[in-house]
């Protein structure tokens, strides 16, 4: 049996590290690229939430839309008595009706004064995107989205948007201002 040596011994001593097997290392490398996000599929595509953004599912759907504003304009929700707009963003960017379920839910994106409210048809999943591996051009083209978008992932065989949300929506407010 060896002997034991002390504690502040076995702080001074050296240590013998082995360098890292490239297979390894190259394995440490995609585990760190890999980002759990939040997303919500849109037919053939899906769109990535904001990252590190307070997000709620809200039983409440508004009741109807206001008038003279678009059909993709759900309404209003009061969330802890802050005013959310609620958009039908499967609506908006003219998604396939035939992939959305019957059931729709109001995903709360935001907290108070930045807080936007999604009605989507299906809850969010969860995905591990590779943020080191992003395609190299966009195949998914739209007119309303093509300028946020920052960029595309595969994931689970479906292509997932990196989105400027906030953009997104403060274009859309100013259009609806300008109307």
């Amino acid at each position: 049996m060896s002997a034991l040596i002390t504690p502040s011994e076995a702080l001074r001593r050296g240590f013998d590290i082995a360098p890292p097997v490239a297979g390894e290392a190259m394995a440490q490398l995609q585990v760190e690229a890999t980002q759990r996000r939040y997303g919500v599929q849109l037919g053939e595509y899906g769109l990535l939430l904001p990252q590190s953004t307070i997000c709620e599912i809200a039983e409440e759907l508004p009741e109807g839309g206001l008038p003279n504003t678009p059909e993709w304009f759900v309404g209003v929700i009061n969330q802890r008595g802050n005013i959310v707009p609620v958009f039908d963003i499967s609506t908006m960017l003219e998604v396939d009706r035939s992939t959305r379920g019957s059931r729709a839910w109001t995903l709360i994106v935001g907290t108070r004064d930045e807080a936007v409210g999604l009605r989507l048809h299906a809850l969010p999943e969860i995905l591990y995107i590779d943020t080191g591996n992003p395609l190299t051009y966009n195949p998914i083209t739209h007119s309303l989205l093509d300028r946020f978008v920052r960029a595309t992932f595969n994931s689970n065989e479906l292509l997932w948007l990196e989105w400027d949300m906030d953009g997104f929506f403060s274009a859309v407010g100013n259009s609806l201002n300008t109307d």
